[in-house]
């Protein structure tokens, strides 16, 4: 976990393991090189390959890498929804002194050692079932993202709680970390977002045109049709 890191006495940098960090003009000598990452770090968003790059909370990125658009995209429209308690999560994360990482993962889960969070653009179907009838729905990408930021909101903001937590079973949930989650900022987001709500761990992937929608290819081009006139 990114708690403490050393100093390195000949440059006067703080070494990350793969980079050093100069903590006075807050940047990196160096950039990370994996494409499909970005590194939130101070209130910074650090891009790879060809340069880094700032986050904060509403700004707009123009440049070229996908993966970079769609998390920025994906935390714009989390943080937009003007709800206080869901942009502190998303503000108090950015401003932290703590590294949480952002990178490409064909599932999307927070991994606690790399202290990463894994992301894609997919959907997820999501079942509600309430007294053994099972209500359908479906929830954004840029929510699933959500979901996984709160793990690390807890782990870095609430980390006696996190610990006890992630170790303890839950029949509905798996864990009692995921219950917390779903139900303290999952469902209240999805609500916001007017998005299916689940009382369980369950759920199905499915491809989503964007992170900030949940239409698939077929739904959007069946609505192009709808509104194109005949010729």
């Amino acid at each position: 976990m990114y708690i403490e890191k050393e100093l390195d006495n000949e440059t006067s940098y703080t070494y990350f393991g793969a980079r050093y960090y100069d903590s006075e003009l807050s940047g990196w000598l160096s950039v990370d090189m994996n494409g499909k990452e970005i590194r939130i770090c101070y209130g910074l968003a650090f891009l790879g390959k060809q340069k880094y790059i700032t986050y904060t909370p509403g700004m707009q990125y123009n440049g070229k890498n996908k993966f970079a658009r769609d998390v920025i995209n994906s935390l714009n429209y989390i943080y937009n929804n003007n709800n206080a308690d869901i942009q502190g999560i998303i503000q108090k994360l950015s401003n932290s002194s703590e590294i949480v990482e952002i990178a490409y993962g064909y599932y999307k889960y927070y991994n606690v050692g790399e202290r990463r969070i894994y992301f894609n653009i997919k959907g997820l179907k999501v079942y509600f079932i309430n007294n053994g009838i099972i209500d359908t729905g479906k929830q954004s990408g840029a929510l699933g993202l959500f979901h996984e930021l709160g793990h690390a909101y807890k782990d870095i903001f609430k980390h006696n709680e996190f610990n006890n937590d992630i170790n303890v079973k839950d029949n509905e949930y798996e864990k009692l970390e995921e219950r917390r989650v779903i139900e303290d900022y999952e469902t209240p987001a999805a609500i916001i977002l007017n998005q299916g709500i689940r009382n369980n761990h369950k759920g199905k992937p499915f491809n989503a045109i964007d992170p900030r929608t949940t239409k698939t290819k077929e739904e959007h081009r069946n609505e192009y049709k709808r509104h194109v006139p005949m010729l």
